[in-house]
């Protein structure tokens, strides 16, 4: 998913998205909302460091040009999203063969637990990396949704969006 593009209807797109995975992502612990709070936030810190380790995991990964690795981690109803393109999973399977990525270096990532199966990691990221024999290096904005599934977290969603002008889409 690394090379995405869209038209200027990301803003939408996005929204849309948050509320999807908001509303009919799946859960496999219906009833976590109602536990107790400490225990939350007790939990915050370990759902956090699970789902960074997945996210470290999903970029190794994709440098090492791994589709099993990166399907594994990336849930069946997977949606990715950048400034020019929309990808399903059998979207980026797809994609996958014609990105070859060479290097990420990520800035200080945030995350964002809105439920126990649920979180988002934000981040500035700087890329090298060839799409369809184009190189699409730069720096980008990045935010990944991963949900807690019976085997593990696995990639919902993913935005990337590009910080400079050193990719801008051929006329």
């Amino acid at each position: 998913m690394r090379y995405l593009r869209c038209a200027p209807l990301v803003p939408v797109i996005t929204l849309i998205a948050v509320a999807v995975v908001m509303l009919g992502c799946d859960r496999t612990n219906r009833g976590a909302r109602d536990s107790d709070p400490q225990t939350t936030v007790r939990d915050t810190t370990k759902i956090s460091s699970d789902v960074l380790a997945a996210d470290e995991e999903y970029a190794a990964a994709w440098l090492r040009g791994d589709w099993t690795a990166v399907s594994a981690l990336t849930a069946p109803n997977y949606y990715g999203v950048s400034t020019d393109l929309e990808l399903d999973h059998a979207g980026l399977e797809k994609l996958f063969p014609k990105v070859r990525a060479l290097a990420y270096e990520k800035q200080a990532r945030h995350v964002r637990v809105l439920r126990p199966d649920l979180a988002v990691v934000s981040y500035e990221m700087t890329m090298k990396e060839i799409s369809d024999g184009r190189d699409i290096s730069g720096r980008y904005w990045y935010a990944t949704t991963w949900t807690l599934m019976d085997s593990g977290w696995k990639l919902l969603m993913e935005q990337e969006i590009p910080l400079d002008d050193s990719h801008q889409p051929p006329n």
